[in-house]
């Protein structure tokens, strides 16, 4: 795709929403013990569906003028089973193959069935001191009927859990609804298609909006941390993708009369808080409109400055862009393996792909990239996105500040990403090939 030069970019960015958020969401507020609000057009036929599920789970729902309330079921581990079961239920090959820790307790369901074969029912009086004999008559509506509830607490109670690519999207939604209901401590191993990531991060971001930390810290490990459970009395406003509002940030910084709505919304843009933070070294100002539009303001974009790795994270390639348009030099620093290797190689691909269009970067010490400003792109380049929908904004980006127009290669991954990027990079006036 060839990106045109020297577009007049002009007008408001309209971030697109995501019902997969607001569904994750609805979930997840079905397992607090308090209300949640959800601000917006729920009239959907996938609300509605997912409304009846919350029902069957224990949950109620109650709709008003601007959203709908959920009140979180009074039992979440048997609302977990509803909501969840199957994908829980799914577990268990995928754990006999992958996670030896559980080993003793195969050998221990082995034992159990030599006990039945001889006559006998295993653990029979402990269930009967318990009353938990009968739970198969107890199981709540809608429970899938091989739901193991001793497999859930054993799956939520690892502090590893090892997928190894065979996990699919709802289970990954899963695991982060187990571990709030469970109050558990996480790390994921997983090797995962670029879309499942994707899906797990919109699930972290819905999962965050109710106070459980989750993230990825490299391209296949994630973590998540349900220590302190969902919390109460949340509102949420369905949002866009962050890295649109990135994107359209930019536009604004490199000088287009660009604003961004959305910008505020909720969850899915604490990433847009983690890429404002550190451009105030470059004293940038981010004003707030009405109907919560943003654009940065001020003329004074400028270094020298320092910006910190850790800080920025997954924002740090726009960040890395933005350093070669402004004046001086920019050191940033704590760049560890952990930041080249998040969000498959995006830093090292920016960097790589930069160089083509002029852009200088030195390596005085360990640890730290030195980036030179304003740097003019001469453009004429193909620019290799890497199938990473962060590097082909990055692309975008760099072409509107070139001379003459480049060539995106591998950008199938936009839409994929962010169905109807270019329809939105078209509406402020971008134009594409």
């Amino acid at each position: 795709m060839r990106i045109v030069y020297q577009t007049k970019l002009s007008g408001v960015l309209e971030t697109p929403t995501l019902d997969d958020y607001s569904v994750t969401a609805m979930k997840f507020a079905a397992l607090c013990e308090g209300r949640t609000f959800f601000k917006g057009n729920m009239m959907k036929e996938t609300f509605r569906e997912t409304f009846s599920l919350l029902k069957r789970a224990g949950a109620s729902v109650t709709q008003g003028i601007g959203g709908v309330s959920v009140d979180g079921a009074k039992d979440p581990k048997a609302a977990l089973k509803v909501l969840f079961a199957d994908e829980i239920a799914e577990f268990k090959n995928i754990i006999l193959n992958s996670n030896k820790n559980f080993r003793g307790q195969e050998g221990q369901e082995a034992q159990d069935g030599r006990e039945t074969l001889d006559g006998n029912e295993p653990h029979e009086e402990n269930a009967e001191k318990t009353g938990e004999a009968d739970t198969d008559e107890q199981n709540t509506a809608g429970e899938a009927a091989d739901f193991d509830t001793s497999l859930a607490e054993y799956v939520f109670s690892l502090e590893h859990l090892y997928l190894n690519g065979n996990a699919t999207e709802s289970q990954l939604t899963a695991i982060l609804a187990g571990n709030a209901v469970y109050k558990n401590k996480q790390t994921i191993h997983m090797e995962l298609p670029l879309e499942y990531e994707d899906k797990f991060l919109t699930d972290a971001a819905a999962a965050g909006s109710l106070g459980v930390d989750a993230g990825l810290i490299t391209s296949d490990i994630a973590y998540v941390s349900g220590e302190n459970g969902f919390k109460h009395d949340s509102v949420i406003t369905p949002a866009g993708d962050w890295r649109v509002a990135v994107f359209g940030l930019c536009c604004s910084a490199i000088g287009y009369d660009v604003r961004v709505s959305n910008v505020f919304a909720s969850s899915p843009f604490t990433k847009t808080e983690e890429f404002v933070k550190p451009l105030s070294h470059m004293r940038l100002i981010l004003n707030d409109g009405f109907d919560g539009e943003a654009r940065f303001t001020g003329s004074e974009f400028k270094t020298p400055a320092v910006i910190d790795a850790q800080v920025a994270r997954e924002c740090l390639p726009y960040i890395v862009f933005l350093a070669t348009q402004t004046e001086g030099t920019t050191e940033i620093v704590n760049v560890t393996e952990e930041i080249l290797a998040m969000n498959n190689n995006a830093f090292y691909y920016t960097v790589a792909e930069l160089k083509k269009l002029g852009a200088v970067f030195e390596t005085r010490r360990k640890g730290s990239v030195f980036v030179r400003g304003r740097t003019v792109f001469e453009g004429g380049v193909g620019f290799n996105c890497h199938e990473n929908f962060t590097l082909a904004s990055v692309g975008v980006l760099a072409t509107l500040c070139s001379r003459k127009s480049n060539v995106l290669g591998y950008v199938d991954c936009v839409e994929k990403t962010c169905p109807g990027f270019w329809r939105l990079f078209e509406s402020i006036g971008g134009f594409s090939e």
